[in-house]
């Protein structure tokens, strides 16, 4: 077996020194994500076959792969989006191949096992772990063919005994769960959802803007996978945690209040203030309640169900109006 990575020659220090892995955070905030993932084997390479990286998603974390005929090895190429993370690999079936690629990833060469097997890799950045699963199966020879996903066509390659899973176009028809989608990134992703449950895994549930925590249509929107820019705006996440909009998406979940997270009701504020939201129900920040408010169109529904003059009129009187106050263009997921 041939092992090549960025720094093998450190694999048996940082092995026997894990701390060298953890020192130095300085804010560090690990991203255990894969940037991309390889398998070519028997000499083919290329979208059919057993090199997935045409339909690699980093969200996505598994795989199945079909061997070519009279291939006895594959090459692994992996690749972590964090350039200090290490890539744990474990290959199992009759015979157990594992190993680590330090500094962000690398490639090495493995023997196949007869029969199925199960390549599992485990990103690792400072503690924080990913892992991925391939099922590596034998030469395909028919209908064997089947990644469960209804936004690839399935065939098997007559010529290599290779499985090859071609894409849809985005925005094709699709089945989730028995509820009707359309594809997007290779997944089906159902039109509306209430709750993340409703959604593909790494999707989340958003509202543009929400009006609730707990009760409201939205669409699914990819969960967010790497926050390398600065704070920018401050939210309160509807589990009462206070984010950056980024690390709330990140997170998969919803905002309830532009702000961070300071009270439930109007009693956990100052009189002079009142607890306000994005939605109706979830927690909120305190913000003063207006002194005096001009004339509105008289047309405001507020989350009390009574009508006010303004949305200024119904912050002095301490009422939220669902949806107001919400940094623009931002998916507030759940």
């Amino acid at each position: 077996m041939e092992i090549r990575s960025w720094r093998s020659s450190m694999l048996v220090a940082a092995l026997l020194f894990p701390a060298l892995l953890q020192s130095g955070d300085c804010g560090y905030t690990p991203n255990p994500s894969m940037a991309s993932l390889e398998i070519e084997a028997g000499g083919l390479y290329g979208p059919g076959g057993l090199n997935r990286v045409v339909g690699f998603n980093p969200a996505q974390l598994s795989y199945q792969v079909w061997t070519p005929a009279g291939a006895a090895t594959m090459i692994l190429r992996a690749r972590a989006v964090s350039t200090i993370a290490a890539v744990h690999y474990e290959l199992t079936g009759d015979t157990t191949t594992s190993g680590s690629m330090l500094y962000g990833g690398g490639e090495v060469t493995l023997d196949i096992p007869s029969g199925a097997s199960t390549l599992v890799l485990v990103v690792n950045d400072k503690g924080t772990l990913r892992t991925y699963t391939v099922a590596v199966n034998p030469p395909c020879s028919g209908g064997e063919c089947n990644d469960a996903n209804s936004c690839t066509t399935d065939a098997c390659n007559t010529g290599s005994s290779t499985c090859e899973f071609t894409l849809v176009s985005d925005g094709a028809a699709c089945d989730f769960k028995g509820a009707p989608g359309e594809c997007s990134r290779s997944d089906c992703v159902p039109f509306e959802c209430s709750f993340a449950e409703d959604c593909p895994a790494d999707y989340y549930c958003a509202a543009f803007p929400p009006t609730s925590c707990v009760d409201e249509l939205g669409s699914c929107w990819p969960i967010i996978n790497f926050c390398g820019a600065p704070v920018v705006v401050i939210v309160c996440g509807c589990d009462g945690v206070t984010y950056d909009y980024c690390d709330a998406a990140y997170h998969g979940v919803r905002v309830s209040a532009a702000g961070p997270c300071e009270c439930d009701v109007n009693a956990d504020c100052d009189p002079t203030k009142y607890c306000t939201a994005v939605t109706c129900d979830g927690p909120g920040h305190c913000d003063e309640r207006p002194a005096s408010c001009d004339p509105g169109p008289g047309d405001v529904t507020a989350c009390d169900g009574l009508t006010y003059d303004s949305v200024c009129e119904a912050a002095s009187a301490g009422v939220r109006v669902g949806g107001e106050q919400y940094p623009p263009g931002i998916p507030f997921g759940l």
